[in-house]
Parts: structure tokens; sequence; C-alpha cells
């Protein structure tokens, strides 16, 4: 048996203002989709952050451009997805069984959160040009430059 949806009503204000937007030509430049070879970060990707914090990730990179949310929002920086990847792949320490939340941030930053093993909220947060962190845990909160793993990884470990 196939199930359908059933149709849409054009006098929805929803549907309306939807296909309205999408009429603009400046909300098909906001949202659309890139090509690209994602597979050296696929892996990494779904790793330490299970197929729904991969399936974000990759959503926030492929099609959401400058203006999204309030229209005041910046797209996903490069650099910030770059050191993203690599502190999955290097600098993230082990967790417990609960996988990374992973939110795009009004900046254009990509925003890490979980709970250690003990349940403290450990955040961090990767911007184009800095890495801003919170480990409950011991208190610490500060900011590192985007390059110094080693540090981070140290202050967020208990």
């Amino acid at each position: 048996m196939i199930a359908s949806l059933p149709p849409l009503h054009a006098t929805s204000y929803a549907t309306c203002r939807l296909v309205d937007e999408l009429n603009e030509p400046t909300a098909l430049l906001a949202v659309r989709r890139q090509r690209m070879n994602d597979a050296p970060w696929e892996d990494v990707a779904i790793s330490r952050l299970g197929n729904h914090g991969w399936g974000r990730l990759l959503h926030f990179r492929q099609y959401y451009r400058r203006g999204w949310g309030n229209h005041r929002t910046q797209p996903l920086s490069p650099r910030a997805f770059e050191a993203t990847i690599q502190f999955l792949s290097d600098g993230m320490p082990p967790s417990n069984d609960k996988k990374p939340s992973v939110f795009l941030t009004d900046r254009g930053g990509l925003e890490l959160c979980w709970e250690t093993s003990s349940g403290k909220a450990v955040q961090v947060e990767f911007t184009r040009d800095r890495v801003e962190y919170f480990n409950e845990a011991t208190g610490a909160e500060g900011e590192l430059p985007l390059s110094d793993f080693k540090q981070l990884k140290q202050i967020l470990s208990i």
C-alpha cells in the first residue's frame, strides 16, 4: 500500500508565504546545494557525531547561505568547518555513548555540545578565527586560536 500526503491548500498562509518567498531571487540565492567531494571528512563526522550529527553538518555546509534565519546571519565559515573536522579527528577527547550535538551559529561557526561520562556539559564553538570553549566539570571557559588543538584537548579532558 502506498500512502500519500493530502494535497496542500493554496489558501494556507504558510504555503502561500513559502511559494512567494521562493519566487524572490534573493531567497533562491540563500538556499542551494553545492557540489563537493565529501568523502574525506564524512567518515570522521559519522564516527564522532553519528548519523544525525553528520546529516546536520552536511545540511549546514550545503544549504545555508548568508541571511538564513533572521536574515542577519552568516554562512558556514570554511575555516570553522575545517577546524571542526580536525578537532573531531585529532583533538576531541573520548566521550561516553552520547554523540555531540551540532549547531550552526549566527556568526557562521559550528558549535559542538556534549556531556561527559559524569553528566557535565562541554561546549566548543569554532568560528572563523578562534575556538571558544566551556567545560562545566572544571569551570574552564575561554578562547584560543583555531590552531591550538593540543591546549584545547588538555582543557577539555578530565
